[in-house]
Parts: structure tokens; C-alpha cells; sequence
């Protein structure tokens, strides 16, 4: 729980796993190398509606790296920030 629920409910998630591309990136390239296949790792936080808790506001940054060259010999990588809404169809 975060202290500020009461006003805001807040989410927290860290993510981690294979990440499988349908062709190499152009833009994460490294002395030449790419891959179609990396390691992903994700943060991500949810600012959920108080008045309707099954919206939220949802800000997530997605790393793609070869982990300092264990995968596929790629040393570099890239970022992404997603900025999105969210809706629950459950509750």
C-alpha cells in the first residue's frame, strides 16, 4: 500500500522475460549485432480513478537489452515509454 491510496489508489509491477521480435530492430544495434530475440524488462505504475477504480492511468518504461552480452553477444539495447489508460473489466 502507498500512503496516499486514500486519494489515488497506486499500482506497482516490475516485469522480466524473453522478448521475440519478428525481424532484428534497426535502432538497437551494436558494433553491428542484432537480434530478434532479447531480454525484456518492464516497470510500470497504474493510477487508478477514485471515483471509478476500473480506470486507470498507466505509465510503463520497456528495456530490451542482451543482459552486457549473454544473449546473442548484444551488448546494447533500448528504451521505451508507453503512456496509456486502462480499463478493468472486472472488479
Amino acid at each position: 500500500r502507498f500512503p496516499w491510496n486514500n486519494y489515488i489508489k497506486t499500482s506497482f509491477a516490475v516485469g522480466m522475460g524473453p522478448s521475440i521480435t519478428t525481424k532484428a530492430a534497426f535502432y538497437e544495434p551494436n558494433k553491428g549485432l542484432r537480434s530478434r530475440v532479447l531480454m525484456q524488462l518492464n516497470f510500470e505504475i497504474n493510477l487508478y480513478s477514485p471515483a471509478d477504480p476500473r480506470w486507470a492511468l498507466l505509465f510503463r518504461i520497456q528495456h530490451r537489452s542482451g543482459v552486457f552480452n549473454l544473449i546473442n553477444s548484444v551488448r546494447g539495447g533500448s528504451n521505451f515509454l508507453t503512456i496509456g489508460i486502462r480499463r478493468q473489466f472486472y472488479h
